[in-house]
């Protein structure tokens, strides 16, 4: 059994994997000017890696479970919720004014 977080690692590293292929596909294809060359090539990795992670996941919770394997595991990883909070007191807390010894009062 795989921990979440060695799931979500091996799924978050396929789609980079498969960001940085796509990337290298375009930019052997398209000569892009030298001083934008490799800010493009990273918009064009950043979009690349979400698209395939959202398609995946989008196929895998609407067509087939199984496209979860195209992300390198089929099981997502299970998030728990956090602990609720400490409860808040029933009457609100009323502020008592600071009363300096040093001064005298009426």
């Amino acid at each position: 059994m795989l921990y979440d977080p060695i799931i979500s690692g091996i799924r978050t590293l396929v789609a980079a994997l498969v960001g940085l292929g796509i990337t290298a596909l375009i930019s052997w294809g398209i000569t892009f000017p030298d001083d934008l060359e490799q800010s493009l090539n990273i918009v064009i990795f950043g979009i690349a890696t979400a698209g395939y992670n959202i398609l995946v996941n989008w196929l895998a919770d609407n067509v087939n479970p199984s496209f979860g394997y195209f992300l390198g595991i089929k099981k997502t990883p299970s998030y728990d919720k956090p602990p609720v909070a400490a409860q808040l007191p029933a009457e609100p807390v009323v502020e008592q004014p600071i009363v300096d010894p040093t001064v005298e009062t009426e």
